[in-house]
């Protein structure tokens, strides 16, 4: 095939991650973006004895005639699907490499899922969300540390995170929620935990330069204290109310509202919307 014609067809792609030397993009996306192009994948494909269940994404190289049939395992439902199989094809000469991940305990890993599939996939915007919970975290700050299985979940680990339903969140010390049966419904006082330490989310307003003296703080829903008296002890302006442990408390508008722990504990929806309404009209800043 001619090389100009086969770069012209590549670079005309409009969905796709876009990398300096190749484009990531998934088949059914392909297909719908490049109808010439897609016949022409699976040409070369089948003559490379590679059937179309073998692969659901192709890397196409931007300066020269190779592509890569890339199989994900679990593409639509795994937040970062695994690498099963590689096959890289030299359009200009049909050799193939093949490799099998399969057994690897470190396979390579796929990020910003979104972008292979394009803003019509009617599943774009979830995986959006999940890449941009990873950028509010740091996670893709450095990318050569992110592209296999255990460097990527090492580094999740590290900076104190979790996967929680397709999200990114930090990985709290989850209040003791005690449910009986759907009748009784959560003991709100009994989920106020005893630390030595800042919990998660204060931990997270601390990462991002809140505590450092400057910002007034409101632990709203403070439980039994743990957090208030340790940045009272660090000179922080801070006040805590909560509706069991510090209910005589009485509340003012704070530069910094915490609300961690508390929504989860509230099982009324009404009731949980006019408690972040209260929280959010304290929040100075």
């Amino acid at each position: 095939m001619n090389r100009h014609l086969f770069s012209e067809m590549v670079s005309g792609l409009q969905v796709g991650k876009q990398l300096p030397d190749a484009i990531y993009i998934h088949r059914s996306a392909l297909k719908s973006e490049s109808t010439d192009l897609h016949s022409l994948i699976e040409g070369v494909a089948k003559s490379a004895g590679i059937g179309p269940r073998q692969w659901n994404v192709v890397k196409l190289a931007k300066r020269d005639q190779r592509i890569s049939l890339l199989n994900y395992r679990n593409f639509f439902d795994a937040p970062f699907p695994e690498l099963s199989k590689s096959h890289v094809i030299d359009i200009e000469t049909g050799k193939t490499r093949s490799t099998d991940y399969s057994k690897s305990d470190n396979p390579p890993i796929l990020h910003r899922k979104e972008l292979l599939l394009g803003p019509g996939h009617r599943r774009f915007t979830e995986y959006q969300k999940l890449t941009e919970s990873a950028e509010v975290h740091g996670l893709f700050s450095n990318p050569k540390r992110i592209g296999f299985r255990k460097q990527w979940q090492q580094l999740i680990k590290n900076r104190g995170l979790t996967l929680v339903d397709g999200t990114i969140v930090p990985a709290f010390d989850r209040p003791n929620e005690l449910v009986n049966d759907g009748a009784v419904g959560v003991q709100r006082h009994l989920t106020a935990i005893d630390r030595n330490k800042l919990s998660a989310p204060m931990q997270l307003i601390a990462q991002h330069g809140y505590l450092d003296g400057s910002y007034s703080v409101l632990d709203y829903g403070c439980g039994k204290g743990d957090d208030v008296r340790e940045l009272e002890a660090h000179g922080i302006d801070v006040v805590g109310w909560d509706p069991v442990f510090a209910n005589e408390t009485k509340v003012r508008n704070c530069d910094v509202v915490n609300l961690g722990f508390v929504l989860n504990v509230i099982e009324n929806p009404k009731e949980r919307a006019e408690a972040l309404d209260r929280a959010f009209k304290l929040a100075d800043k």
